[in-house]
């Protein structure tokens, strides 16, 4: 038969993976320049599902959240913020959460609110050339 020719394969969906410990020492601008090869619904699916994990506050408030650690950031770091790797890139995470988020400051809150900013900056690098300027990308 002839439409035996036009059988269409399923795509296998790639399993996005975002490891904190392996990659802690990578730039961590590069390390989101790959985490951005990912499908955009990848990165969302990721993000919902770590975001699932953490408190409720963050999670419905994880747009304001984003945007104040990001704004945080480059106002302590300016141009250090793209020499940064992912390690050191916790760590402001982990501060953000001891100065602004005291009432939720836990490891599981903080890896997994990590992973969704990580997930939301992808997503943001791919569409915004300010953002690339920032992390010393082009």
């Amino acid at each position: 038969m002839i439409f035996s020719l036009f059988k269409v394969k399923p795509i296998k969906n790639k399993i996005l993976k975002i490891d904190i410990k392996k990659n802690s020492s990578k730039k961590f601008s590069q390390y989101v320049k790959e985490i951005s090869k990912s499908d955009n619904s990848d990165l969302f699916d990721h993000s919902h599902k770590v975001l699932s994990k953490v408190h409720p506050a963050i999670s419905e408030s994880f747009g304001d959240i984003s945007g104040a650690w990001w704004r945080q950031n480059l106002m302590i770091l300016g141009d250090e913020f793209k020499k940064k790797t992912v390690g050191e890139i916790l760590k402001t995470v982990q501060i953000f959460f001891k100065m602004s988020l005291k009432k939720y400051n836990n490891q599981t809150n903080i890896k997994n609110t990590y992973e969704a900013l990580i997930c939301n900056v992808a997503v943001t690098l791919k569409k915004n050339e300010n953002l690339r300027k920032q992390l010393g990308l082009r």
